[in-house]
């Protein structure tokens, strides 16, 4: 799905950001205009990079690229999110050395075959945490060659800072989901911390409720006082709504200002690429 602004000018053309997402299933691209104060573009596209050669992804993404003319402006700052689930939450505490990193992969994925050298980390100052994770190198090296020189990060980063925002002029102890296709992220502020942070594969919307509950009963979270945001993708999050809001008292779709978007753009997509969109 792809939608942008039908108004240009050269004014409008000048010093614009681009975000892009690296999905396990894809990428998307989203274009800011700073003159307008507004994001004017969202680009989906559908890729398969399993059982590929470096030689074939780059090729795909090129291809992608050189599709779309409002790829292949100069951009005058450009964001790349990791969307996948090769990471691990450190509490700052407890890091050391960046080689040390890859001992907290360990627990999650298998990183026999992983240098310690290409972990990354993010540091998420507000709440003394490290996040410690493999990028999609193959496509982060495609999308370096084209436009050059970019910022990196993973995605459960950029997601945490728009959750914080947000959680930060609100009540002691909140919930958060960003719902995909297949998978969620479920988030817990407790006391201005991070007191819970999980990422769930998903094949039925009866895994996705029971996943949720379950965390909060182990939690021991008041349902009905403690709140529960939820945003991402239309219809995942539609129907857990529906099925949700029978187990929690306060259940809310996390707002967007739509005098940040462009005229008309569509909820659907907005919502679906949102922490994209959140990102500038």
């Amino acid at each position: 799905m792809t939608q942008k602004s039908q108004n240009s000018n050269f004014l409008e053309t000048n010093f614009k950001e681009l975000s892009i997402q690296i999905n396990l299933d894809g990428l998307s691209f989203c274009i800011f205009n700073p003159v307008l104060g507004c994001v004017e573009s969202i680009y989906n596209f559908p890729m398969n990079f399993g059982y590929k050669t470096e030689e074939e992804v780059s090729r795909e993404v090129q291809l992608v690229i050189q599709a779309e003319e409002d790829l292949r402006q100069d951009f005058s700052n450009i964001k790349v999110l990791h969307n996948t689930p090769l990471f691990a939450l450190i509490p700052q505490a407890l890091y050391g050395e960046k080689e040390q990193a890859i001992q907290y992969l360990k627990y999650s994925i298998d990183v026999r075959d992983v240098p310690p050298q290409a972990v990354e980390i993010d540091k998420i100052l507000p709440i003394e945490t490290i996040n410690a994770y493999l990028p999609n190198r193959i496509v982060n090296q495609s999308l370096l060659t084209y436009y050059g020189r970019f910022d990196y990060q993973h995605f459960a980063t950029a997601l945490l800072k728009m959750f914080l925002k947000h959680y930060a002029s609100h009540a002691y102890e909140l919930m958060y989901i960003y719902a995909e296709v297949g998978s969620f992220y479920f988030v817990v502020f407790r006391g201005k911390k991070l007191y819970y942070f999980n990422r769930f594969s998903y094949e039925t919307i009866e895994d996705f409720l029971y996943y949720i509950l379950f965390s909060i009963e182990q939690l021991n979270i008041n349902t009905e006082e403690v709140a529960l945001y939820i945003t991402g993708e239309v219809s995942p999050t539609a129907l857990f709504y529906n099925k949700v809001r029978r187990y929690v008292k306060q259940i809310y779709l996390l707002k967007y200002h739509k005098e940040h978007f462009a005229k008309g753009m569509n909820e659907e997509l907005i919502r679906g690429n949102f922490v994209l969109t959140q990102s500038f």
